[in-house]
């Protein structure tokens, strides 16, 4: 790549030595790798210079809790990290999103989770899979109802696994069905999402968050040891990284102090005593994106300019004008006029 060699993905043959170009059409290469590759050669080789003169693991992720409305999601997550923690009211039930952070393992194996309570309410489910990505691990809480005779829950389940697929690409899909009503068997089958490898379901778990009897506590362990496995197993934990990208995360907490969103001159500058060279800022908040630490959307125009150095401050902005008046009175359609 330094003597002027490029990669292509829509050619098919091994490397052309005339065009001096390497050809990559059809390779399984890692999606962080390929974002890398897509950046330019000049990205490529300053990311692999600043790796040789320093090597750091982020062991941080996002994880994502999805499902129907008024399933117990929030009570799941609340249950993950304290397992005699108290139910949450019905007033206290999740409009939106709501992010947690909490660690997996110990360690040099502990890992730190971002978790995304998605709240149900079909008013925000489209709104959602802007926040979805991929190489983070999604929970599906399920939940059983013998008064389901529309099969609506089915239809729902076969929706929101269907939209992992395409907004979380290949991520890892842990199944969590609350025990309502005392039924402990599922009202849906499941199985032909597992034959298919498009549909990355690990395992499948069933407890009664209501009730937590000893069974459901041995349960809500085996959910937590499956959680930091699918976490370690993600591949953004296990890829080294610049050392310079940890003296930038380190730089996140005093900047969200400062401001909920930066334009993105305003954040190159911020980090440029770190990072001087904007393309390799420019892979850094991909890779940020995705764990959760800052949300930043590259492909949408109106967007791309600014870096929301506060996630919670994003989604928060989404459901205040999905919930307002006027977008309800108007079916959901509002200008960006509007919006802003």
């Amino acid at each position: 790549m330094q003597d002027g060699w490029k990669i292509r993905f829509d050619k098919t043959y091994a490397f052309q030595i005339h065009d001096k170009e390497i050809a990559f059409a059809g390779n399984p290469l890692p999606l962080e790798l390929r974002e890398l590759i897509e950046s330019g050669s000049e990205a490529i080789i300053n990311y692999y210079e600043k790796l040789n003169q320093e090597t750091k693991y982020l062991n941080e992720a996002k994880v994502l809790v999805v499902g129907d409305a008024e399933i117990g999601k929030t009570s799941l997550i609340n249950k993950i990290i304290n397992t005699d923690a108290a139910l949450p009211k019905e007033s206290d039930r999740t409009l939106g999103i709501k992010i947690k952070e909490h660690p997996f393992g110990k360690n040099e194996n502990e890992v730190i989770a971002h978790i995304w309570d998605f709240g149900g309410q079909v008013v925000y489910d489209a709104s959602h899979r802007i926040f979805y990505s991929d190489d983070c691990l999604y929970i599906l809480l399920t939940g059983n109802n013998k008064d389901d005779k529309s099969n609506y829950k089915e239809i729902s389940l076969r929706n929101r696994i269907v939209n992992i697929e395409i907004f979380g690409g290949n991520s890892p899909i842990l199944i969590v069905n609350n025990e309502f009503f005392g039924f402990t068997s599922c009202t849906y089958d499941i199985g032909k999402f597992k034959e298919d490898d498009c549909f990355n379901i690990c395992k499948e778990f069933s407890l009664d968050l209501k009730r937590m009897e000893e069974k459901d506590k041995t349960e809500l362990e085996a959910i937590r040891r499956n959680i930091h496995h699918e976490l370690r197993s993600l591949k953004i934990i296990n890829t080294p990284y610049p050392g310079q990208w940890k003296r930038v995360k380190d730089l996140l907490p005093e900047m969200k102090k400062e401001n909920d969103f930066l334009s993105r001159e305003e954040f190159n500058r911020k980090v440029s005593d770190i990072m001087p060279d904007t393309k390799d800022v420019d892979f850094l908040l991909k890779q940020f994106h995705k764990r959760g630490f800052l949300i930043w959307y590259e492909e949408i125009g109106a967007l791309s300019d600014k870096v929301f150095i506060n996630p919670q401050w994003a989604v928060d902005g989404v459901n205040y004008i999905l919930a307002h008046r006027d977008v309800e009175n108007n079916a959901g359609k509002f200008s960006r006029n509007k919006a802003e």
